[in-house]
């Protein structure tokens, strides 16, 4: 549930609303990249039914596959995090400190820098569209009537934009990389 507050209680600064995620999420993050860079240094040998499983990535590159995906996620993260910083002092909107709890949507960001490129890889990039139909109409009524309102709901569309294009990119490495 989102609260009314005034433009003066917005994070003055990026670190400052960085805070509000704690500690655990970051070394969630963290973590990300220590295992995504690990992926990628060390060669990993993938059973046979693995790369017969999935043909369309080439045997000796899984390790890039997940060094890719991992090292996607809190890099996705903290640019969509950052431009909702610079989008929410653009259009004098508080997320942060009024958000009772900020973590459902930051968990579905894990999600959806997963799921966007692996829709690509799989050919159905219509389903990022579909995602987006789902998530557009869970919130509409939340997003009618007032300024604000309505300010949230451009917010929405360009943070989807954003995370839609970095899902492209990501894609666009696994295709150099990885995918036959």
């Amino acid at each position: 549930m989102i609260k009314e507050t005034s433009f003066s209680k917005i994070p003055t600064t990026f670190m400052e609303m960085t805070k509000s995620f704690g500690v655990i999420w970051w070394l969630f993050h963290a973590s990300l990249v220590v295992l995504g860079l690990l992926a990628i240094i060390l060669p990993i040998q993938y059973p046979e039914w693995v790369t017969r499983a999935i043909p369309i990535i080439i045997s000796s590159k899984f390790n890039l596959l997940f060094g890719i995906i991992f090292l996607s996620i809190p890099i996705s993260h903290l640019v969509g995090h950052a431009f909702s910083y610079f989008l929410s002092v653009l259009f004098k909107l508080n997320p942060w400190a009024t958000r009772e709890n900020i973590f459902p949507p930051a968990i579905l960001g894990v999600f959806e820098a997963v799921m966007i490129p692996l829709f690509f890889v799989i050919e159905k990039p219509e389903f990022t569209g579909a995602w987006l139909l789902l998530k557009v109409a869970g919130g509409w009524k939340g997003w009618q009537g007032n300024s604000e309102s309505r300010r949230r709901f451009y917010k929405f569309l360009i943070g989807n934009i954003i995370t839609i294009f970095i899902g492209c990119i990501t894609f666009f490495l696994l295709k150099s990389f990885v995918l036959i």
